[in-house]
């Protein structure tokens, strides 16, 4: 098996947990003897300092002082390695050194780098095609480990140069395909401890940024850190872990093409098993994430710049703990996409945002997969393009799927005190809808939706859908209380509207009531003194009243409606741009999401205290609308 070429006066010998190593007859490997600083020849069995040109085996505690370099640039694909750091050995960068490698790293002991550090993988001498690997292969439980201690401003950095020519890998035994592609044998257990640490340069459309293969009891650490023009972070098996992840930032990253995302691929992908404990805290991602295999994630206080994606299906599926006050925003590049929430799962103080101009039918969540209560709480949908196209507004916000197993009595749906903005037209003019409080898809068979306390500018098609794509089926929609639901100036606002596919007795006249309404269009289930406005095409059975106790033609006279994150931006003295307004949070800011949805709903605090207790009585007569007065 040969892990790498290596020249010296011998033919060839044994290294311990590696194998049989072929060398050649021309550069000197050198390996240490003692603990020491690199700089000391006392350290090394030859009496010679390492430098540029030679090879090392390290198997002690070996200190870099001030800039070293090291590596003959191999040009094989299998990245000749430059260093062994051997399962007994610990490479450690002091304070403001650099180590420059020409060639690959292995690390089965330690590699450790305290601030104003630079460890640079350097492929400058190789072919265009060759980039480096630095390889966390442990030979014993708890080595090949990666140790990043930074301060603040005094960031510990891996680099690449040129960049995206080296990459954090988990294995070191490369064997070539057919067809020609390389496969490198992965290793378990591989971990990265970084505190203020920058991340340079690393990955490219082959290889990821950092591939980990997990193992039961593994731990995995990134704080305060910087992922720079760097690719995909990949993990591979699935084990009990604990990872942490806090106050971290994806700039620049290299960008998913439509080939990787065909394929599954994003930036950062969730993976763990069932009784891993994984945290996401104030993180900042600047590419596509996927949740897959999210077992015993919590996602909290974060921004995912260009949205998250989560397939459905036993290789995508998850147990997510927490998904908590996080901005979502999609961009034009992802405008098709949306998130799905598993039932079972909540999210909760969030922020979901549609960022673009080129069509009117945004796509924010699908609702389907597992089983037991999804439940949407506090939420804001924001749809920042005009939905003025000629066809008429649109815009689907949770489409209702169903559950993995169950019955209707086991799975529920409930949204509540959540808030549909006026898209960027604003509250007062007509096709302001950015999204619909359920959409018309609605294609249930083994849950009910209930909503209740929420505000939804509905003009249009808004409001309450069903029965638009699928037959919604009897006695899908068991809850519409304690809403508020506005129009625009053209009084075209809805509560609840069937598109025509809906079955007969899918919304019952009792279980819609007690909301408000304001600039609606009265309905074709309107009947004057004796229901509510808003209730549109309606297959109701028995009962007909609906909405008896609704009170319509309130103006719920609003803080300010008007409120946008752009007009957040504008008061922190930012330019009003949605990209100023990510900046203004952490990590890069000093705001949080928080801050971002107390403003948000202030705007939509009602004023008028006619909607105050005027919610439904059987849940304690609340005050009406996602914010209270």
């Amino acid at each position: 098996m040969r892990y790498f070429g290596i020249k010296q006066k011998i033919l060839g010998f044994f290294l311990p947990a590696l194998g049989f190593i072929s060398l050649n007859l021309q550069a000197e490997l050198i390996t240490s003897q003692s603990d020491g600083k690199w700089g000391d020849k006392s350290t090394w069995d030859s009496s010679s300092i390492p430098k540029l040109g030679d090879q090392i085996i390290i198997n002690h505690h070996v200190e870099v002082h001030g800039k070293k370099e090291i590596g003959h640039s191999p040009k094989t694909v299998d990245a000749e390695a430059a260093i062994i750091i051997q399962d007994t050995g610990k490479l450690e960068l002091k304070k403001s050194s650099t180590l420059l490698s020409r060639g690959g790293v292995f690390v089965h002991g330690s590699l450790v780098l305290a601030e104003n550090t630079d460890f640079q993988i350097n492929a400058e001498g190789a072919g265009d095609e060759i980039s480096y690997p630095l390889c966390l292969s442990p030979t014993k439980e708890g080595l090949g480990k990666l140790i990043l201690r930074g301060r603040k401003n005094q960031l510990a950095k891996i680099s690449s140069v040129p960049l995206n020519r080296a990459f954090i890998t988990d294995g070191h035994r490369v064997k070539k395909q057919q067809g020609g592609s390389f496969y490198r044998f992965p290793v378990k257990g591989g971990s990265i401890d970084a505190e203020y640490a920058h991340f340079y340069g690393l990955g490219n459309d082959k290889e990821p940024a950092w591939q980990y293969s997990q193992k039961d009891g593994m731990v995995l650490r990134i704080l305060h850190s910087l992922f720079e023009k760097s690719g995909r972070i990949e993990p591979r098996a699935l084990a009990k872990i604990k990872l942490n992840i806090e106050y971290t930032k994806w700039q620049d990253s290299l960008p998913l093409s439509e080939k990787d995302v065909g394929r599954a691929k994003a930036l950062f992908r969730t993976s763990a098993k069932a009784g891993s404990d994984c945290t996401i805290r104030f993180c900042d991602f600047d590419e596509l994430v996927s949740l897959s295999m999210c077992f015993g994630y919590s996602i909290e206080d974060s921004i995912f710049r260009k949205g998250i994606v989560r397939y459905q299906g036993k290789w995508h599926e998850g147990d997510l703990k927490s998904f908590e006050r996080n901005l979502v925003r999609w961009p034009e590049k992802y405008s098709k996409g949306g998130i799905r929430l598993a039932y079972g799962e909540t999210f909760k103080d969030c922020i979901f945002i549609q960022d673009y101009q080129s069509h009117n039918n945004p796509h924010f969540m699908h609702v389907a997969g597992k089983t037991g209560i999804a439940k949407l709480s506090g939420c804001i949908f924001w749809f920042t393009g005009p939905n003025d196209f000629s066809f008429g507004p649109e815009g689907d916000g949770p489409m209702t799927g169903s559950a993995d197993y169950g019955s209707v009595e086991d799975n529920k749906f409930i949204i509540e005190k959540c808030i549909m903005m006026p898209n960027s037209l604003g509250p007062n003019k007509a096709r302001n809808l950015s999204a619909n409080l359920t959409s018309g898809i609605f294609g249930t068979t083994n849950s009910t939706v209930i909503l209740k306390r929420n505000t939804a500018f509905s003009s249009g098609s808004g409001g309450v859908c069903i029965g638009e794509t699928n037959p919604t089926v009897k006695g899908a929609l068991t809850y519409v209380k304690s809403n508020l639901f506005v129009g625009s100036e053209k009084y075209d606002g809805i509560k609840v509207h069937d598109f025509h596919l809906g079955v007969k007795g899918a919304v019952r006249a009792q279980d819609c009531d007690y909301n408000v309404g304001y600039r609606l269009r009265k309905g074709s289930n309107y009947v004057q003194g004796k229901t509510g406005k808003g209730y549109n095409d309606l297959k109701l059975v028995g009962d007909l009243d609906i909405g008896k106790h609704d009170i319509d033609d309130i103006d719920p006279v609003f803080v300010d409606p008007f409120r946008t994150p752009y007009t957040w931006s504008s008061s922190l003295k930012g330019d009003g741009t949605m990209v100023d307004a990510m900046n203004q949070m952490m990590p890069t800011g000093t705001r949080k999401v928080q801050d971002l949805l107390n403003y948000l709903r202030e705007g939509f605090r009602p004023q008028n205290q006619k909607l105050k207790n005027a919610g439904d009585p059987e849940d304690g007569s609340p005050d009406v609308g996602a914010v209270d007065l």
